[in-house]
Formats: C-alpha cells, structure tokens, sequence
C-alpha cells in the first residue's frame, strides 16, 4: 500500500492531522493525490521534476483561453498530462459548461488502477475537478 503526505487540493499547502501531526494519504487516495497534482502543476515549471519535463499539464494555458476554446482542448490536455502515469488508465474526459458560470469547465476524469502486474483492474473511479477561464 503506497503512501503519501497529504496536500489540500485548494492551497497546495500540507496538511495537519487532527492529532496534529503532518496528514498522510494511503492507498488510492495517493493515486487520486498524484494526479490532482499533475493536472494543477504547469508543465515543466517543477525543476525537480523526475520525469524530464513531464510532470504537470497545460491547463494553466487553457485557462486563460475563451471558454469555449479551453473546452475543445481539455480533454486532449488532461489525457497528455496524465499519460506518464504507468499505474492509471484514462477512461474518459468528459468536460461541460458550468451552469452555474459560463467561464467555468467541469471535469470529470473517469480512471482505473493498472495493477503492478501490468493488468488494468476493471473497476472505475471518477474524480471531478473545474477550470476557471478568463471567459
């Protein structure tokens, strides 16, 4: 079982335990944690990067498109960021409007683990994120 420490999804920050210590992640958590960050880190802006440059997305880049542009590219976006990534398999990218803001995209990234072995499990899980455009 993989185990990570915690990061908030909104600040980027570490995050505290209720016993005060630094807060963990384990199991799928780390995988949904890795990549929520590949999709919120520019990609190449990490000099750290142990993939040569692979780590992160341009979602960055899509943000500040129209939103209607954005949309046309987040699928191929996210598919790229996450691509790297031996232990996922992409499913599906589904991004719509938001109703409720017209400058914002929903996401929903629908994945399956690929086990050590080399076999993709066939379970799914979604995990929903937004990007905000500039409109």
């Amino acid at each position: 079982m993989s185990t990570d420490l915690a990061i908030d999804y909104n600040t980027g920050d570490l995050m505290i335990a209720p016993s005060n210590d630094v807060g963990i992640r384990t199991g799928t958590e780390t995988l949904e944690q890795e990549i929520r960050i590949r999709l919120r880190v520019h990609a190449g802006e990490w000099p750290l990067d142990p993939w040569g440059g692979l780590l992160g997305s341009h979602l960055e880049d899509a943000a500040r498109m129209p939103t209607w542009r954005a949309l046309t590219d987040v699928e191929r976006i996210v598919r790229e960021a996450l691509a790297p990534m031996e232990n996922l398999h992409v499913r599906s990218v589904d991004s719509r409007i938001d109703p409720k803001d017209e400058r914002k995209i929903l996401i929903d990234l629908t994945y399956s683990v690929v086990e050590p072995t080399g076999e993709t499990a066939d379970t799914t899980t979604t995990l929903s994120t937004s990007l905000t455009t500039t409109g």
